[in-house]
C-alpha cells in the first residue's frame, strides 16, 4: 500500500499535494487544479480504469455547489463519474449521481473544514486504487473522503465503485460552528447520504446507491450499513456499533475492528450484502488505550486509528 502523511495550509494545498502523489501511483490528471469559483476555489479531475475522480474545492464560495450557496462553505466536493468530458462543468461530469427529487441535480458529498490554518492529512492507497484521505480538521478533529473501483464483495455483482465523505451537499447543517464535533465513520448512516454504491441491483441497473435512512431515497434505490446515529433496517444487522464499544479487549488490549459491510434494499423487500468497504474498519480504540492517529499493528499489518462521532474508524495502513 502507498502512504502519505503531510499537512496543508488550506483545502486547495491539500487537493494540489493529493493530486500530485495519485498522479504518481498511475492516475491520469485529465484536470490539474483549476481556478472555479468566486474565492479562488479549484476543480480537479482524475481516473484511473474505471474510475473518474471529480473534485472541486470552496473557500467561503457555497455558489460553487448548489445548495449549499447559503452556507458560504470550506471545504471539498466529490463525487464518481463514468467519463470525463473537458466540455462539461463540475457537476455534469457523465454518469454521476442523480438527486431524483424534484428540482435537485447532481449529487456531490463534502468534507466541510473549519477556517485556516488546517492541520495534518494521512492519505492511503492500496494496489486495487481504493483511496481514503484523513483530514484533520482542528486540532485532533479529524474527516474522511474516499473513493475506489468496488467494495469488497460478498458474491457476484455487477460494477461496485463506490466513493464517501463527510456531508451530503443539499441542505445538510455543517458542523463549521460546533468545533466539539468529529466527523463519523465512513458510510455512516444519520439521514442523508454521505456514501454512494454503484451496483446492479434487482431491476436498478447502471446507477448509484446511496447509503441513507429509507425515508432519504434521494438516488432511487438505497443501501445501508449497519451503524450511525438513526440505526439500520430491523434486517440489517447492527451489532457492529454495540461490538466495537468494546473494543479495545479486556484481555489482551488489542483492539476490535469491524468491517464496514453495506447492505443494498431489494425490490421485494428485506436487504442483501453488497460487500465491504476497503481498508476502512469500525473500532473505538481512540480515547480507550490508544490516542488519534496512533498506529495499531496486528501481524504484519498496521492501522492509523482515528476518533470519531460517538465511534472512531481504523485505516488499513500496510
Amino acid at each position: 500500500m502507498a502512504f502519505l502523511q503531510g499537512t496543508t495550509t488550506d483545502i486547495i494545498d491539500l487537493v494540489g499535494q493529493l493530486v500530485t502523489w495519485l498522479a504518481g501511483l498511475g492516475w491520469t490528471v485529465n484536470m490539474v487544479p483549476t481556478v472555479n469559483g468566486n474565492a479562488g476555489g479549484k476543480r480537479a479531475h482524475l481516473s484511473k480504469g474505471a474510475v473518474y475522480v471529480n473534485l472541486q474545492t470552496a473557500i467561503g464560495d457555497g455558489d460553487l455547489v448548489p445548495d449549499y450557496a447559503v452556507i458560504g462553505c470550506n471545504g471539498l466536493f466529490l463525487y464518481l463519474s463514468d467519463s470525463y468530458d473537458a466540455a462539461q462543468s463540475y457537476l455534469t461530469q457523465p454518469g454521476g449521481p442523480h438527486d431524483v427529487r424534484p428540482m435537485r441535480a447532481m449529487v456531490a458529498v463534502s468534507t466541510l473544514n473549519f477556517p485556516t490554518p488546517y492541520g495534518r492529512f494521512f492519505a492511503f492507497s492500496d494496489a486495487s486504487d481504493n483511496v481514503v484521505v484523513v483530514l484533520e480538521r482542528r486540532s485532533l478533529n479529524f474527516s474522511a473522503f474516499g473513493w475506489g473501483p468496488a467494495l469488497a464483495k460478498a458474491g457476484a455483482w455487477s460494477d461496485g465503485r463506490y466513493f464517501f465523505a463527510q456531508t451530503y451537499r443539499t441542505g445538510i447543517q455543517t458542523d463549521d460552528a460546533t468545533p466539539n464535533v468529529f466527523g463519523d465513520c465512513p458510510f455512516s448512516v444519520n439521514g442523508l447520504p454521505t456514501g454512494f454504491v454503484r451496483a446492479d441491483v434487482d431491476a436498478f441497473v447502471s446507477k448509484w446507491l446511496g447509503c441513507a435512512l429509507s425515508a432519504q431515497n434521494v438516488t432511487g434505490k438505497i443501501c445501508y450499513t449497519g451503524f450511525g446515529a438513526a440505526g439500520p433496517p430491523t434486517d440489517v444487522p447492527d451489532w457492529a456499533v454495540g461490538y466495537a464499544r468494546l473494543a479495545p479487549s479486556l484481555l489482551n488490549s488489542q483492539a476490535v475492528l469491524v468491517p464496514v459491510d453495506i447492505y443494498a434494499a431489494r425490490d421485494a423487500g428485506g436487504s442483501s450484502l453488497l460487500g465491504s468497504v476497503p481498508n476502512v474498519f469500525l473500532t473505538n480504540a481512540v480515547g480507550h488505550g490508544f490516542g488519534p492517529a496512533g498506529t495499531f499493528s496486528i501481524g504484519a499489518d498496521n492501522y492509523v486509528l482515528f476518533p470519531g462521532y460517538g465511534y472512531g474508524y481504523a485505516i488499513k495502513k500496510v
